[in-house]
């Protein structure tokens, strides 16, 4: 069974490292814009991008360029962040983003029944020392999901948030392994999420796949480009109004793509959905 596939876009090293271990990922061995991680089967990718919106949204596309399944992947940001609209150590699943001085809002979808606590977010462009009551502030969320929200589907972009300080002291307090802790700590809570994640993304890769019998038509008839085009429409089209009907009974016996072609078109042509059984 091929697995679903997250992407994990992180800012700083002590951040990502819970999850590199949790996660048994290892650095790519190419060389990349960004350090870029990933497991042994490839169900998990972490790109470090570093602080700030411009790294964000960098790390992001570096990510996208190189995971195989990019298209069909769950993206995830995560990382510290302030506020006093939590407690310290609180994990946060952020549902909507606004960056500082805008009244432009992206709202990321939200997996129902998972236990953790909603809240908004504003996207600064400098670290902050005080904070609203309203919501969680950090320097790379609105960066992460403009870079990625026009490749993929907004149910598959998530953004969770660790709240790390409140105050300016306690911001000043903070140190590689307090963050590693932090983020440490939260992960238990994010398994749910990884399984709907996971599931998810493995439907959508499922969805884009060619049918198998798509495979061996093409590569045992000769299908011109814009016939190869029809063909996998047509063939997407029949699994939808026939799931349980063999597509290679019904073509048997005719051989060439024209004539292949045809008859699957008349079989789809010809179909009656009866709407009373949905």
């Amino acid at each position: 069974m091929t697995n679903g596939t997250i992407c994990w876009v992180v800012a700083l090293l002590p951040e990502a490292k819970p999850l590199i271990e949790k996660l048994e990922m290892k650095l790519f061995p190419q060389d990349t814009l960004h350090p870029i991680y990933r497991n042994e089967t490839g169900t998990d990718w972490l790109v470090v991008s570093g602080i700030g919106q411009l790294n964000a949204a960098s790390g992001s596309a570096t990510l996208y360029q190189v995971c195989p399944k990019a298209n069909v992947a769950i993206w995830v940001n995560i990382g510290i962040a302030g506020s006093q609209t939590a407690e310290l150590g609180e994990l946060i699943y952020i549902n909507a983003i606004r960056k500082d001085s805008t009244n432009r809002i992206f709202y990321p979808f939200v997996f129902p029944n998972l236990k953790i606590k909603h809240a908004s977010l504003v996207t600064c462009d400098s670290p902050q020392t005080t904070y609203g009551k309203d919501y969680v502030v950090d320097m790379e969320a609105w960066a992460f999901y403009k870079a990625i929200y026009k490749k993929v589907s907004r149910e598959f972009i998530a953004v969770f948030k660790v709240i790390s300080d409140d105050s300016e002291e306690s911001m000043n307090a903070l140190s590689s392994s307090i963050i590693y802790h932090l983020i440490s700590d939260k992960l238990e809570s994010l398994e749910n999420f990884r399984i709907k994640a996971q599931n998810l993304s493995h439907d959508e890769f499922r969805r884009q796949s060619d049918p198998e019998i798509f495979k061996q038509l093409v590569n045992n008839f000769h299908f011109s480009f814009t016939q190869t085009q029809q063909l996998k429409r047509s063939v997407k089209r029949w699994y939808i109004l026939f799931p349980n009907k063999s597509l290679i009974s019904a073509i048997q016996g005719y051989d060439s793509a024209q004539e292949i072609l045809r008859r699957i078109n008349e079989i789809l042509d010809d179909a009656e959905v009866d709407w009373g059984e949905y």
